[in-house]
């Protein structure tokens, strides 16, 4: 289960996966969700180590997953570090976060014109 399938590497185009069985497909995403947790779990390790913090805390979409929150925890545990992942109920991306906003906003008759460009800042 650790090895990836011999045709999994990070750089397996999107277009042979297409072509493989639900089965292979099946392990390569197992391999790459491994992969980038050990990934996220390696960066933490070095920033635990490097700034000496005693708490570390997860959140947004990424804490929903629950590869990662069960890394996340026993690498804490293993470091003596106290993690703080919120119940899976507070573990939403930001589309939810962006709805809301959206809601209110209509609720109150805010609109904006539709030429309007797209931008990443809005007050609420």
């Amino acid at each position: 289960a650790d090895t990836p399938p011999p045709i999994a590497t990070s750089l397996t185009p999107v277009w042979f996966i297409a072509f493989c069985s639900l089965s292979s497909r099946m392990s390569i995403m197992v391999f790459w969700s491994k992969t980038i947790i050990d990934i996220l779990l390696d960066k933490l390790q070095k920033a635990i180590n490097q700034t000496g913090v005693k708490d570390v805390a997860i959140g947004g979409g990424v804490s929903a997953n629950s590869g990662v929150r069960d890394a996340v925890e026993k690498l804490c545990h293993r470091m003596k570090v106290r993690a703080w992942i919120p119940p899976r109920a507070f573990t939403t991306d930001n589309a939810a976060m962006v709805a809301i906003a959206g809601y209110h906003k209509y609720l109150n008759n805010e609109f904006s014109q539709l030429g309007l460009p797209p931008f990443a800042r809005v007050s609420i």
